[in-house]
């Protein structure tokens, strides 16, 4: 039987910073997805696309990206 792993054994500072250039990447993404939702009154992942964005980083980041597009901006 294999030992069971603390959570602190299991983390991999790698994934850390593979969330953390995503979520860099989703902040780029929301306002495209707010302003395509603007003038088409919705976005997919290929308007994305469309903008320049590699498929891949849509994939990955969209539904983060979607969500922080939802948020009113502060300006």
């Amino acid at each position: 039987m294999a030992a069971i792993q603390s959570p602190e054994e299991k983390f991999d500072i790698t994934e850390e910073r593979h969330w953390s250039e995503d979520g860099e990447i989703a902040a780029r993404m929301a306002p495209v997805i707010a302003a395509i939702t603007g003038r088409k009154g919705g976005c997919l992942p290929q308007d994305l696309v469309a903008e320049g964005f590699p498929p891949g980083q849509v994939s990955r980041c969209w539904q983060i990206a979607v969500a922080l597009s939802a948020i009113p901006s502060r300006r």
